[in-house]
């Protein structure tokens, strides 16, 4: 078992241009549907669906445990609530306009920390600047839609790395950008996508605009790294509106 890493400078040691942090090199961003299809339960007579029917039944009594309030350790991470804030006496009670903010603190279990440690075998990568990484793209158009398409008027998800941006820069955020089809294209123009209903670091979900040209597309996403420094990170595969 290797885990890759690479160096890059400590921004809260600025006062030391020789300190470096690590940062492990994520390859492969996985759904619950990938680790599902590396289980070995093939050999059984459980489907898939069985597989995902009995975790979706899972989740979903953790949620219910956790919100009345129990401590849960499942073998490999232990779930409980914690609540953050000062509280001013002992009468005073909960309240989020002072402060106070219930939280949901998720840990590994000791004993599997220890076990990952002590089979990783850690490997140095040469160190790059940091850039957005798309690692995955996930059509949700109820109808099926491949994952290799963009639907007009529906949401899609990519996933990856240093995705953050801010929407209300004109020069960052979801591109499209038209590709040839065996000829001059009409507009190169890209389109710059402005309906989203989630932007994170590792997550970004956005809507296919509803007059997208049938065509060719590649995805990228641009993002601001320091004051002025707009970095591209490109989808390897090309999408379809068909």
């Amino acid at each position: 078992m290797t885990v890759k890493y690479a160096l890059q400078p400590n921004a809260l040691m600025k006062d030391e241009p020789d300190q470096y942090r690590a940062y492990v090199v994520v390859d492969r961003v996985l759904e619950l549907e990938d680790v599902i299809d590396l289980m070995e339960f093939r050999s059984s007579s459980i489907t898939k669906a069985d597989m995902l029917g009995v975790i979706d039944d899972f989740h979903r009594t953790l949620k219910r445990l956790i919100s009345d309030g129990h401590k849960i350790n499942t073998g490999l991470i232990v779930i409980e609530l914690t609540i953050r804030g000062n509280f001013d006496g002992r009468d005073a009670s909960f309240d989020a306009r002072n402060g106070h903010l219930l939280k949901v603190k998720v840990r590994l279990v000791k004993l599997v920390e220890e076990e990952v440690q002590q089979k990783v075998r850690l490997k140095k990568q040469p160190s790059t600047e940091p850039t957005p990484i798309i690692d995955f793209y996930r059509n949700l158009d109820n109808n099926g839609e491949s994952n290799s398409t963009l639907t007009p008027t529906h949401m899609s998800r990519i996933k990856g790395y240093k995705l953050k941006f801010d929407p209300s820069d004109d020069r960052l955020g979801v591109f499209l950008l038209p590709q040839v089809l065996g000829g001059p294209l009409s507009d190169p123009t890209p389109v710059r996508l402005v309906h989203y209903s989630r932007i994170t670091k590792g997550e970004i979900i956005f809507r296919v605009p509803n007059d997208l040209p049938a065509g060719n597309y590649k995805l990228e996403v641009r993002a601001l790294f320091g004051k002025e420094d707009i970095r591209t990170g490109a989808y390897k595969h090309t999408l379809q509106v068909l």
